[in-house]
């Protein structure tokens, strides 16, 4: 008979034992950021003005960024690049948008990966007041979600290489990007903006194993 101990960290599991032999997570290489560039302060920037000056979503003073767009034109965080992702397997890339009031502009995410013949793609505005969303451009197998996460809405948008293999990677935050669900180059204004990721997504629930014997 096995006497099992869970030790847990913020009421997740992260390890198992028992009295005959220690466990291991199925699938925990999953979740960890893969962006090639975390921090925003080395994305390219086109008239956009960042500062790293808000208070994150864990209550940190000077974690999030305040991204402002005054120009009349699109303003654009973004980065073009290849990255090495594995087929069949979905990939979520997402951030934090601060709530507010602000009807007046709606900020767009983007992601886009291409290989040869493949390619997925969305472009999603975000109205920052209810967290209502709008697709504007959609390619392959984009899916889109909104959570609502206290004070943030968590904007995602998930997409399933085909291949496994090196694909080109674009993706892109807009602090104004349009206007009631529509693009728009007048658009302009700002957002906080917090932990931005992209990330493999476990093709099924954590399992564990026991070490030495596959059960």
């Amino acid at each position: 008979m096995h006497t099992v101990t869970a030790s847990t960290t913020s009421g997740v599991w992260t390890s198992l034992t028992d009295n005959t032999s220690s466990w291991t997570k199925v699938n925990d290489s999953f979740g960890s950021n893969i962006i090639p560039k975390p921090d925003l302060a080395d994305w390219t920037n086109s008239l956009v003005t960042r500062t790293q000056s808000e208070i994150g979503r864990d209550g940190i003073h000077n974690q999030a960024w305040l991204l402002s767009e005054s120009s009349g034109s699109t303003g654009l965080l973004y980065e073009i690049t290849s990255i090495s992702l594995t087929g069949s397997i979905t990939y979520e890339y997402s951030m934090f948008i601060r709530k507010d009031s602000d009807v007046s502009r709606e900020p767009f995410a983007y992601i886009k990966i291409a290989s040869g013949s493949y390619a997925h793609s969305d472009k999603v505005l975000l109205n920052t007041s209810d967290g209502t969303y709008t697709e504007t451009t959609t390619e392959g197998n984009g899916v889109v979600y909104v959570q609502d996460d206290e004070n943030w809405w968590k904007l995602a948008i998930q997409v399933t290489p085909d291949v496994t293999g090196t694909w080109s990677l674009f993706y892109q935050i807009a602090p104004a990007g349009g206007v009631s669900g529509a693009l728009s180059n007048a658009a302009t204004g700002s957002i906080i903006v917090d932990d931005v990721q992209l990330k493999a997504l476990p093709p099924s629930p954590t399992a564990w194993n026991r070490l030495g014997t596959g059960e």
